[in-house]
């Protein structure tokens, strides 16, 4: 489990970029607790050379400089406030994109271990956790711990008696805060738990709600989402008692307190002196100020027992290492190949056994085979999701991990089989964000893929906005975008995995136009299951458990007795 202080110690660097607002604020805090224990003070000295001297003229000035402190003070602390809240919200905006940066870069591995939720229930709710605290309980922590210490100079000043006698009451406070401390902090660590897990279940059920509705899985759906909001509920409720319980113990000892030393103060004797009419009023004033914020501390902490629990959640996704990359090397050449590659998700089981193939720059080679025959991992260690266990996958003879994956990025792209449409217009969702991809260029590659024609007949042509996940798109239409995405990027070599799996025979013609002109101007892969979009490629490996059944043309494998002429068979009417 990590440490407060390591925990602390991230919080801190990402606040120390915007250092000079927290120095303002912090430096601002002394002066907010020295003018909050002056009106005692003041009032003090109003009763004793004021009212009971019977000095209207000291009353006056005492009544003023009471007024001055008033409004110094209700200047001050929204001044601090708002330069704290500030800087505060723009450290949540570095930790925020921190932990973006980093999801992003983890390897898919760690996503299929995780729901996707809890990644975003850490950069939301986690980090509204964190700003809860910068926004109210972290200036009210460090304003207090000034005022109690500015309460205690005065009362010192006065009567040191008095002091020592006040003091011993602090460990008493500070043991009951504890107490509490040590049990709030699992509860809150539980609750950012169980919230994660919701977030979870939520977004799986909102983007598998086509299968809920299908399969009629919504009761059972719900029944699990309500163990885990129950769980919620009872863990909250136990938080709140905790929390109630801190300010009612705190609050009931400062009453005690104020009777014991105003029987203390009536034995004058006990103390040693006597105090006037103006020090008892404004020591007890002082007392109540002083309880006032360990009352506040306690509620402060329960909010940084929470806070605290957000940085752990936030802490352990950080603390997932991303993926290798020692690589250094740019791409020198498009000449792929696999060389007798060895690979399997599980130490005890190959999904791949021995594979080589080759795709020469300019060259395109199609994949195929069953269900399960180890397609798809082949896509993912070319494109480097998972690193192959035994053998070599190179670029030019360079093995890809000794490219930097950002280069490599830059060379391949991958075309999924379930393309990912956002909500925005047809050309953000071809250009998606790459400055350098213009309305031109992409209706050039869409009239290539005779993508144009169906676009020109949206509403808006390609600024109609699509919907999440692309509802108001055919499964084709939404292939040909995913296509057009590929196709505008300055890479290479384009993989394509089962991309024509889900599409109408008008859409297939489409696709296979569009395909015969990217092979003829790109390195090319893809992995096939209609198996008539791939006639014109260089090569074709049919993949049977693992291995590489077979290999050669389209016409050769037709004319061998083998696994493709059956599945071809299969497809042809």
């Amino acid at each position: 489990m990590a440490s407060d202080r390591k925990l602390t110690e991230f919080f801190i660097r990402e606040a120390r970029k915007h250092r000079r607002k927290y120095v303002l604020a912090f430096g601002l805090m002394p002066l907010t607790a020295i003018v909050a224990v002056s009106g005692p003070k003041i009032l003090q000295l109003a009763i004793d050379n004021g009212i009971i001297a019977n000095d209207v003229h000291y009353l006056t000035r005492m009544s003023l400089a009471f007024f001055a402190v008033f409004i110094a003070r209700i200047l001050l602390e929204p001044c601090v406030q708002i330069v704290l809240q500030s800087a505060g919200i723009r450290t949540l905006r570095e930790i925020r994109a921190t932990i973006v940066r980093h999801v992003s870069s983890l390897g898919r591995n760690v996503f299929e271990r995780q729901p996707l939720g809890v990644f975003v229930s850490r950069a939301t709710a986690d980090v509204e956790a964190i700003g809860e605290t910068l926004a109210t309980s972290l200036m009210t922590i460090v304003t207090d711990l000034f005022a109690i210490v500015a309460i205690f100079l005065v009362i010192a000043h006065k009567n040191p008696q008095l002091a020592v006698l006040t003091f011993i009451l602090v460990p008493i406070v500070a043991g009951i805060i504890n107490w509490f401390r040590i049990r709030l902090r699992p509860l809150h660590e539980r609750i950012r738990t169980i919230n994660g897990r919701i977030a979870g279940q939520l977004n799986e059920t909102i983007s598998m709600r086509f299968e809920v509705a299908n399969f009629h899985l919504a009761e059972g759906l719900a029944q699990d989402f309500e163990e885990n909001n129950r769980a919620y509920r009872d863990t909250s409720i136990q938080s709140v008692s905790y929390d109630a319980c801190t300010f009612s113990v705190i609050e009931g000892l400062s009453h005690v307190s104020v009777g014991l030393v105003l029987m203390l103060i009536s034995g004058s004797w006990l103390l040693g002196q006597t105090m006037t009419v103006g020090e008892v009023a404004m020591y007890i004033l002082l007392l109540n100020q002083l309880f006032e914020p360990f009352k506040q501390l306690g509620q402060r902490f329960t909010t940084l027992q929470a806070t605290f629990a957000a940085l752990k959640k936030i802490d352990d996704i950080l603390s997932i290492p991303l993926p290798a990359d020692t690589g250094d090397r740019s791409v020198d050449g498009l000449d792929l190949g696999m060389q007798a590659v060895t690979f399997g998700y599980a130490p005890d089981r190959n999904v791949l056994n021995d594979v080589s193939l080759r795709v020469p720059a300019g060259g395109s080679l199609a994949i195929v085979g069953p269900t399960g025959s180890g397609k798809t991992t082949i896509v993912r260690l070319l494109t480097r999701q998972y690193e192959v266990g035994a053998g070599a996958i190179t670029l030019a003879d360079t093995d890809i991990r000794e490219i930097a994956r950002e280069e490599l990025k830059q060379a391949m792209v991958l075309v999924p089989q379930e393309p990912a449409i956002f909500n925005g217009s047809i050309l953000e969702n071809i250009a998606i964000d790459r400055p350098n991809i213009g309305l031109d260029r992409v209706i050039d590659v869409c009239e290539k893929l005779t993508a144009h024609t169906f676009i020109l007949e949206m509403p808006d042509g390609y600024h109609t906005m699509l919907e999440t996940d692309g509802t108001n798109l055919s499964m084709g239409q939404r292939q040909l975008i995913a296509l057009a995405r590929a196709l505008v990027s300055d890479a290479q070599i384009l993989i394509f995995d089962e991309s024509t799996a889900n599409i109408d025979t008008e859409t297939e013609r489409m696709i296979q136009h569009a395909l015969d002109f990217v092979m003829t101007q790109k390195s090319t892969i893809i992995i096939a299951h209609r198996l008539s979009t791939i006639r014109h490629v260089n090569e074709i490996v049919v993949i049977r458990n693992g291995s590489v059944d077979d290999r050669g043309t389209h016409d050769e494998l037709l004319a061998r007795d083998g696994l493709y002429r059956k599945m071809y068979a299969l497809q042809t009417p």
